[in-house]
């Protein structure tokens, strides 16, 4: 799970590169909203978007990589 720390700035996940992007409480209430269902998300440009999408992309591809026994996590 990407790690959203309340004491960090930036988030935090092997596949994000360190202090990189900004955490925003906006886009991780729109993250976790969108992990488990189809989502729509329309705000203003520069909000971003783009930003919640990495933060899916990166969430579905750690998931795939651990249940297919491509990465040994512990």
């Amino acid at each position: 799970m990407i790690s959203i720390s309340k004491k960090e700035q930036y988030i935090s996940h092997p596949l994000i590169k360190e202090n990189t992007v900004l955490r925003r409480a906006y886009q991780e209430s729109i993250f976790i909203n969108c992990l488990n269902t189809n989502c729509l998300v329309v705000i203003p440009t520069g909000l971003g978007k783009t930003i919640i999408g990495l933060m899916l992309a990166v969430q579905r591809l750690t998931e795939n990589i651990v249940l297919k026994g491509f990465l040994k996590l512990c």
